[in-house]
């Protein structure tokens, strides 16, 4: 439909001579018109004076939109589903090949935000077409359209895509990815079950193997058939443990024979040092023999006396007083016999008992109180609960007195020998102190030396103190001096106790 409009013309002409602007072409809105009820809109443009420019009036048409803008818009289609779609600011359907021109998009408010002046992509919980699915839609506005539509109305050409089909190839790539992933992962599991069976198995039992052997255990062939370097590393393991069984066969009969080599010469060496004590015992009975002999002859001639008078006497009760002292006497010297030859009997290895230390020590100055230099020794004891050690007695009592008797020798007969007991640490201590002059700095290191001696050369052969060490040590104890010139010397033994405490 065309037409000139007179009233309009002579509006636009009077509007435009007092406003003096240029009149331009408009464009209006969707209307339902027409016998067919259609939808148009209409297209305004102005008519002027082409000698003076006045405008004369307006020319205008209407036009069907189906006619019109759906062959231009329904072609451009991609895919099954995608197609463009021509709408108003307000959700007023335009042109789309499936929504009919005039209807309004379900719930406008969610693609309300993407009516805009720029052109790009959003997103929607809408489709724009009734779904509730999420949404990407390409918009941009008809610019051109838009500048000569009427106030308040914009036209916007939107791209839609059912999502299905958008997402179709990224559903098909993930499901191929997960295809290839499932794949890859029963590979995998094949693969470590052949590594298992054919790597880690045989790996595990050659560790295995290795505890076995590091326990000592090297009678266990290894056999791994595997056809591969495992093979050949097993195979190589196996001859190691054959070169090491051999090796340490070959190494066990050495020991065993460096054993017995050590057992002959410690046999030995205790039989050197059994003889040795022995004859210190030897040699101590020359610096006993003349005090033992002075004290013997004391109660000897006693007891002649005595004899003697008996013989003579008539009175009973008198005959019974000599014969009374006679006993007496003769157990006196019982007595110091008895001293002697237990000091001088040789030990054997059944002799080792639980020795009473305190005892012992007592023996040990008892003896040494017969030697001649005794006679201005006082001996003072102070002896404490101590236990008893797993020896020989008669090697403790010896390692004692060469100590004791070293000490009267060295105060000359004259002084203060202090001898003490007790426990310190859970072992047993004994201490011989002496008020001698004391021994050198210099010589205090040599002292348990064997042969070392400060006396002359008839006076001993220097194996007292290296006796004494000898003993103490085969009972796992230890001597130690200590000695300023001047102030005396002391000695102190130390032994492990045994429990209980033996009589002897």
């Amino acid at each position: 439909m065309t037409g000139l409009s007179t009233d309009r013309l002579g509006q636009g002409a009077e509007a435009g001579a007092r406003s003096g602007a240029p009149a331009k072409s408009t464009l209006s809105g969707l209307r339902l018109g027409g016998q067919a009820q259609r939808y148009l809109f209409r297209v305004s443009t102005p008519i002027g004076d082409p000698a003076g420019g006045d405008l004369l009036g307006w020319l205008d048409r209407e036009y069907d939109v189906k006619n019109l803008l759906d062959p231009l818009i329904y072609p451009i289609r991609f895919g099954a589903t995608g197609h463009v779609m021509l709408i108003d600011n307000r959700g007023a359907i335009v042109s789309c090949p499936l929504l009919a021109t005039g209807s309004r998009i379900s719930d406008w408010r969610e693609l309300e935000g993407v009516v805009h002046g720029e052109p790009g992509w959003s997103t929607a919980y809408n489709d724009g077409h009734g779904g509730r699915k999420f949404s990407i839609i390409g918009h941009a506005p008809l610019r051109t359209v838009n500048d000569v539509l009427e106030t308040g109305v914009s036209w916007h050409m939107f791209v839609w895509q059912d999502s299905r089909e958008i997402f179709a190839p990224a559903r098909s790539l993930l499901a191929g990815m997960t295809l290839a992933g499932l794949f890859a992962l029963s590979l995998l599991a094949i693969l470590g079950y052949y590594a298992s069976r054919r790597i880690v198995e045989p790996i595990r039992r050659l560790g295995e193997e290795a505890a076995h052997i590091a326990g000592g255990d090297l009678n266990r062939p290894l056999d791994i058939r595997t056809h591969d370097e495992i093979e050949d590393l097993a195979e190589k393991f196996d001859d190691m443990r054959v070169q090491l069984r051999k090796l340490i066969g070959h190494l066990e009969e050495q020991v065993e024979q460096r054993t017995r080599a050590l057992q002959d010469t410690q046999a030995e060496k205790d039989r050197v040092v059994e003889s040795l004590i022995q004859a210190e015992k030897m040699a101590a009975i020359g610096t006993l023999a003349s005090g033992i002999g002075h004290e013997i002859n004391n109660p000897l001639y006693a007891i002649l006396g005595k004899a003697e008078a008996i013989r003579d006497e008539t009175d009973p009760a008198r005959r019974r007083q000599y014969s009374d002292d006679i006993i007496r006497r003769s157990k006196q010297i019982a007595t110091i016999v008895e001293d002697l030859s237990g000091y001088v009997r040789p030990g054997s290895q059944r002799d080792w008992v639980l020795v009473n230390v305190n005892h012992q020590l007592s023996e040990a100055i008892a003896l040494a109180r017969h030697s001649l230099l005794s006679d201005h020794v006082e001996f003072r004891k102070r002896l404490g609960a101590v236990g008893g050690v797993a020896a020989k007695p008669d090697e403790i009592r010896q390692a004692f007195f060469n100590v004791i008797r070293n000490a009267i020798q060295a105060m000359q007969g004259r002084g203060i020998l202090e001898v003490a007991s007790d426990m310190d640490e859970g072992g047993i201590r004994v201490s011989i102190r002496d008020a001698g002059p004391g021994i050198p700095k210099e010589q205090q290191r040599k002292i348990f030396d064997p042969f070392f001696t400060t006396k002359g050369p008839d006076e001993g052969e220097g194996l007292g103190l290296y006796i004494v060490q000898q003993i103490v040590k085969k009972y796992g104890g230890s001597v130690a001096v200590q000695s300023e010139e001047g102030q005396g010397t002391t000695f102190t033994f130390r032994f492990p106790a045994s429990q209980p405490l033996p009589d002897r």
